[in-house]
């Protein structure tokens, strides 16, 4: 959570309530005490879940309720931090339960999940010639409850991490500054028996800026040791920015990476779902794109296109799988070797003629072509990975006038293969949504109010197969804050 205390008292409180029994409650009050700044926050939210969608099995076509989607979650967050921030402590506890829906197609299921967890952190700076050093500690517990009819499907786990970092700055020279760090880690499980890792890693990278130009070079080393199996790597990296010319609105920019990743303790030992033989994926990445703007004090615009282009050996790629005869899990697993290639794009505008009134609009574009290229005779080589849309399109249309705005949000998801030879797909969709925002100043308070309308031409669709998104609905909060200042 990134909630920070502020120099002065202050109070914020949360209501929200939506469809399908939605509601949610908040508070976060802030003091200083003795130079010392306190922060506390809490938060409770639930929601039945159980919103109409057309059942694709029954015939004739039939309204079904889906069922097994409610969620209950509480959450408890402090922090205090000394004078400037030089020194911090948090901590934050959480708790969920929530049913585990499975596919439209199946009989409902009474499956449940419930998380437990906690986890404190602390942490200071020191001041070094011309830099600075960061301590910080972490320490976190977890406890997964899966329950489910079939006994042997269910589980109850505890998963425990320890985390310790040095990392800081020094200035170089005018133009050069230089960072640096070391970080360790323990995690140990009980899923699967249990099982332990330790984790580190130390790198080294410089950032340099001139009046046209930014150079970033660093490198990385990294260790990884898995239940006796260990494994190290050195991972380089580069990036770039040039402005061309001194005058011109005009800058291209560009990086390079190996790839390095070593499987979650979730991905291998999760129940249901891990696959503890996952292998580490690795590999390079690289992209290149441009950048260009104009403007004026009343309008301003800015666009900015990037290619980027991967090659990846064992990537781990996530398949829906069933547990139970109907309970849908997401399966990771190793594919051989994986080719990305594509390019994002986006335009962004805004009208001021006052200080009162705005409008604005971005648009997004994004083309990813990710395929399987591990083994030529299979029906599989050179098909996009499941479920990875190749367009997606995305606009936001904003106006303001003085303390109230309007957003028109669309969002235009490409077909999604559900099989890896592209022999069946889940269709496109476009999904419309409107929200609207408002500030009313009653000395010495703020309240923000906040309405918004969710897939407004209530379309029905699919991100993943048999697992209907809720149609056209609404939802409202509400908040009061006194002792903050308006940002």
């Amino acid at each position: 959570m990134a909630l920070r205390p502020g120099g002065g008292p202050s109070l914020r409180l949360l209501g929200s309530a939506g469809a399908f029994g939605a509601l949610q409650g908040g508070i976060v009050a802030s003091r200083p005490v003795k130079g010392v700044r306190t922060l506390l926050a809490a938060n409770l939210s639930s929601t039945e879940g159980s919103f109409p969608y057309d059942d694709p099995v029954r015939f004739p076509p039939v309204v079904s309720r889906r069922e097994g989607s409610d969620r209950t979650s509480r959450n408890l967050y402090g922090r205090v931090e000394g004078e400037s921030g030089k020194w911090f402590a948090s901590f934050w506890w959480a708790y969920t339960d929530r049913g585990v829906p499975g596919p439209s197609n199946a009989p409902p299921v009474p499956a449940r999940q419930e998380d437990h967890s906690f986890r404190i952190w602390a942490g200071s700076r020191v001041p070094i010639f011309a830099g600075r050093i960061h301590f910080a500690i972490m320490a976190s517990q977890g406890r997964l409850r899966y329950r489910h009819p079939d006994p042997s499907v269910s589980s109850d786990s505890k998963t425990s991490i320890l985390d310790m970092a040095v990392n800081g700055y020094r200035v170089v020279s005018g133009a050069w500054l230089a960072d640096f760090g070391i970080r360790a880690g323990f995690d140990r499980t009980e899923l699967r028996g249990g099982t332990h890792q330790i984790r580190s890693l130390a790198f080294l990278s410089a950032a340099g800026t001139g009046e046209q130009w930014s150079l970033n070079p660093g490198i990385t080393a990294e260790f990884n040791s898995t239940s006796g199996t260990s494994i190290t790597r050195l991972i380089p990296r580069f990036s770039a920015r040039i402005k061309p010319a001194r005058r011109l609105p005009v800058a291209l920019k560009g990086s390079v990476s190996r790839v390095f990743r070593v499987p979650t303790f979730n991905e291998r030992f999760w129940i249901p779902g891990g696959n503890p033989n996952l292998r580490p994926e690795e590999g390079w990445s690289a992209d290149m794109g441009m950048s260009a703007w104009t403007g004026n004090g009343e309008f301003s615009a800015r666009a900015d296109v990037t290619a980027h282009w991967s090659r990846l050996k064992d990537k781990v790629v996530w398949i829906p799988g069933l547990v139970g005869g109907s309970i849908q899990v997401w399966r990771p697993q190793n594919v051989g070797l994986v080719a990305g290639r594509g390019f994002e794009s986006s335009v962004d505008i805004e009208f001021s003629p006052t200080d009162r009134f705005s409008v604005g609009a971005r648009l997004i574009h994004a083309y990813s072509r990710v395929e399987d290229r591990t083994d030529e005779s299979t029906r599989s080589y050179g098909k996009q990975i499941r479920y990875v849309p190749e367009h997606v399109f995305k606009s936001i249309l904003s106006m303001r006038y003085s303390a109230v705005g309007l957003e028109l949000l669309s969002s235009i998801t490409g077909r999604r293969y559900v099989t890896s030879d592209e022999s069946r797909y889940l269709g496109g969709y476009h999904i419309l949504s409107a929200r609207m925002h408002a500030a009313l100043r009653m000395s010495p308070a703020i309240i923000r109010l906040v309405g918004s309308i969710e897939n407004v031409t209530d379309k029905p669709y699919e991100h993943i197969g048999f697992y209907p998104m809720p149609g056209r609905h609404a939802r409202f909060s509400i908040v009061y804050e006194i002792g903050r200042k308006d940002k």
